[in-house]
């Protein structure tokens, strides 16, 4: 006894077939969707790990200076500094305006007293009256300069 459903080798083979293709065609679509998702997570994290850009130095000194102050008599201080730079156009800028920028850094210094000088303050608080000296413009109608840091390589007081 049957129960009335027909059963043909030929359907068993159609049905088959059909699960196949049907089992095919997910599995290519699963393995799109991951694919897609790891290379958006390749190129995020391609992103994030760019090196940063390379730093920009411009080497000022070394100098010697006379320095104020009435503690030790006449001090000394030979000093070597490099300035760090946020752009090309301030590098250039301050390899063009070189002289000057001596010349203002000489004035600057030798108003200096040696003994705050000595302390760690006294060399930040130095740093930061140089990159405020920056500020001053070399040229009427020079952009702003972009120092991100003033960084002592020489710092010798007598």
């Amino acid at each position: 006894m049957t129960n009335g459903v027909n059963t043909s080798p030929r359907l068993k083979w159609l049905v088959a077939l059909l699960l196949a293709v049907v089992a095919l065609l997910c599995g290519t679509i699963v393995y799109l969707l991951i694919e897609r998702d790891t290379r958006n997570s390749e190129a995020d994290h391609s992103q994030t790990l760019r090196p940063p850009p390379e730093p920009l130095f411009v080497k000022v000194g070394p100098m010697t200076v006379n320095l104020q102050g009435e503690g030790y008599g006449r001090q000394l201080l030979y000093i070597g500094l490099s300035l760090k730079t946020g752009d090309k156009y301030t590098h250039a800028a301050l390899l063009r305006y070189m002289p000057e920028l001596q010349s203002r850094l000489l004035i600057l210094l030798s108003g200096q007293d040696g003994e705050t000088l000595v302390s760690p303050e006294g060399k930040e608080r130095l740093a930061g009256e140089i990159r405020a000296l920056l500020d001053r413009p070399f040229a009427e109608g020079q952009p702003p300069l972009s120092v991100d840091a003033v960084l002592f390589t020489d710092f010798i007081l007598q």
